[in-house]
């Protein structure tokens, strides 16, 4: 007998991973415990290690994770239409004109992908997400060396444009798009005038070394043995519990971005004030969405927290220590991809690190003949030098971020920018969730675009709406 309880989490996972599959959000490895399955981490985490000793978990793939700029679709349609289309696909521009009449603040660049798209050998109903490296070489380029499309520097090709392609689908008849496979047939999008790059990494192309596999090894083992029956109930019980998932989930933004651990006392920290005095940190309740509240509404959010906390303080203690170990084995993950970095088809100026890598699990979409739910994990690594961080230090030189400009009475500022081993240059948008600051990041991207269609500053407001629409928002 299956209980109400349980279909509701099933509903609800199955639901956070659709979202993730149409928005382009992808989930911290760890993260995962927060959406309805306390085993998901450990599932990506497992599958990882036995793809990095040479063996392949069925239906898993892994793939370079590229710091792109604007995601775009693109295919052709079943009536032999091609078009692209911003991220979602929910509307479709089959000529130049198109796009020039619908104003979106990609034009340039999906009337120059368009062109070289209608000269792909792309099958009908195919279609393909990528996100674009450059659009416009000559003038992207920096110093004559290389290309930042978003974070990281890459060296470019010759080609005239650049697309890091991650997903492809099947078009039905009516639009509907349905994920089939989470390593794209690039041939299908092979054009003389286009850097496609295939991304997948096979099976023991990447391999740890003995001391590394030991490490990774021993901390999936500790992980594993911390999630005893009663802490899986306890995690996926979450799922179901809207103020103290959105408050974790909050709590774990702010830790991959700052100091890299989680623990009870951080979180209890969290709360109330930063967990490190970083001028881009601000505690839980004083983000906007909590400050703007009702004093009454505010005292009884904050008691509801306690309580909670107080109440299941060993069991979080647990499923954060289990978070750590899977966090400390993907390091090691890491450092050893960072070693490879070199067999990635693109290579980042400098000889500095990738962004990460993508885990995929294909699992077959409930009531379809075909198509997928993309369970996506990325790997990137975390703390005050991890790419995270970076993408807060580049947010507030876009301005999108804003600093404390005084420091909370209990956490002094600490200039922790040295440690950042590569300052962010201002080139594009930086994603807003998890950013913290004062224009709080909880608020949903469409009413922060219904926000910036009024008011007299078009300027300002053509930024922000071009922002919003050129970047995934979730770092």
């Amino acid at each position: 007998m299956i209980h109400v309880i349980d279909l509701i989490r099933k509903v609800n996972y199955i639901t956070e991973a659709t979202e993730a599959e149409t928005t382009g959000h992808m989930t911290h490895i760890s993260d995962w415990k927060l959406y309805g399955n306390s085993m998901e981490d450990l599932e990506h985490a497992e599958a990882m290690h036995k793809f990095m000793n040479g063996h392949k978990t069925p239906g898993h793939t892994v793939s370079w994770k590229i710091d792109g700029e604007t995601s775009l679709t693109f295919g052709k349609k079943h009536d032999g239409r091609h078009f692209v289309a911003y991220k979602s696909a929910k509307n479709h521009f089959h000529t130049p004109e198109e796009i020039d009449a619908a104003g979106v603040p990609w034009a340039e660049a999906g009337k120059k992908l368009l062109k070289y798209v209608t000269e792909m050998n792309i099958k009908p109903g195919h279609v393909f997400q990528g996100d674009l490296l450059w659009t416009n070489r000559d003038k992207e380029i920096h110093d004559g060396t290389h290309i930042k499309p978003n974070t990281i520097p890459y060296k470019p090709t010759h080609h005239d444009v650049g697309i890091a392609v991650h997903s492809q689908y099947e078009m039905d008849h009516d639009g509907t798009l349905n994920r089939i496979t989470n390593a794209p047939d690039v041939s299908q999008i092979q054009h003389p005038k286009v850097f496609a790059p295939d991304l997948q990494i096979k099976p023991g192309q990447v391999m740890l070394t003995r001391e590394r596999n030991k490490a990774v090894g021993e901390s999936l083992a500790k992980a594993r043995e911390l999630m005893t029956p009663e802490v899986q109930e306890y995690t996926n019980s979450l799922a179901n519990n809207k103020n103290m998932q959105k408050f974790m989930q909050e709590y774990t933004n702010e830790v991959v971005a700052t100091t890299g651990k989680r623990d009870l006392e951080s979180l209890k920290t969290y709360l109330h004030r930063p967990i490190i005095g970083a001028k881009t940190s601000y505690g839980y309740m004083e983000k906007a969405t909590q400050r703007n509240k009702s004093d009454k509404s505010k005292a009884a959010l904050v008691k509801e927290i306690e309580d909670h906390i107080n109440q299941h303080g060993n069991k979080i203690s647990a499923m954060f220590q289990s978070m750590q170990h899977v966090a400390d084995a993907k390091h090691q993950m890491l450092d050893q991809f960072k070693a490879h970095g070199h067999t990635a088809p693109i290579q980042v100026h400098g000889g500095g690190e990738h962004e990460g890598v993508v885990s995929a699990f294909a699992k077959p979409k409930p009531g379809l003949i075909r198509g997928i739910i993309g369970r996506l994990a990325k790997l990137t690594r975390e703390g005050i030098s991890g790419f995270s961080a970076r993408n807060r230090r580049r947010g507030v030189e876009r301005g999108f971020t804003k600093e404390r400009e005084v420091p909370h009475p209990e956490v002094p500022f600490v200039d922790h920018t040295e440690n950042i081993k590569e300052e962010i240059a201002v080139v594009s948008g930086a994603g807003l969730a998890g950013l913290g600051g004062p224009k709080d990041v909880a608020v949903p991207v469409e009413a922060q675009k219904r926000y910036t269609r009024s008011g007299p500053m078009r300027r300002k407001r053509n930024i922000v709406e071009s922002f919003l629409n050129s970047k995934n928002l979730m770092i």
